[in-house]
Formats: C-alpha cells, sequence, structure tokens
C-alpha cells in the first residue's frame, strides 16, 4: 500500500509539474 502510495503521489507531482510549465513554455 505504501509502493502504490508513493507511485499515485509521484504521477501527482508530475501531472503539476506538467500543469505548471507548460503554460510558460508556450506563452
Amino acid at each position: 500500500m505504501v509502493m502504490v502510495r508513493k507511485i499515485i503521489f509521484n504521477k501527482q507531482k508530475n501531472i503539476n509539474v506538467t500543469l505548471t510549465s507548460t503554460p510558460t513554455t508556450q506563452a
């Protein structure tokens, strides 16, 4: 369960990074 939680956390982290970095690169 801990590993799954870690993977989900990493996925959310990656999504947040792409969401925050994409608008700045496009603009």
